[in-house]
């Protein structure tokens, strides 16, 4: 059967950090997600903030999304997993290097 879905490294920059966006804003139950800054401003890093309430307490996420001509959609479904389930304060969409 055919994928419907597209080969990562044929989205757009832009594209990818919609997908990390929805994703992660799902993934940590966010009760806001938003992209940070804008394009052309410094970022420091930061693609996107979130906040989630853990126990009535809200937590601050922030997430690089860093894309690659080599990623695949396993490599993202693995990083997502891990940064759901492992990080608290911080998470990267790509957590290793994928030269």
């Amino acid at each position: 059967m055919k994928s419907l879905l597209p080969k990562p490294e044929s989205l757009h920059w832009r594209e990818f950090e919609h997908l990390c966006l929805i994703l992660f804003a799902h993934g940590f139950k966010a009760t806001d997600a938003a992209f940070y800054c804008g394009p052309g401003v410094d970022q420091r890093g930061i693609d996107i903030r979130l906040t989630r309430h853990e126990r009535d307490i809200p937590e601050l996420v922030v997430i690089q999304c860093k894309a690659s001509p080599k990623i695949s959609w396993c490599d993202i479904k693995e990083d997502f997993k891990r940064a759901v389930e492992g990080f608290l304060g911080e998470a990267t969409a790509a957590t290793r290097d994928l030269r």
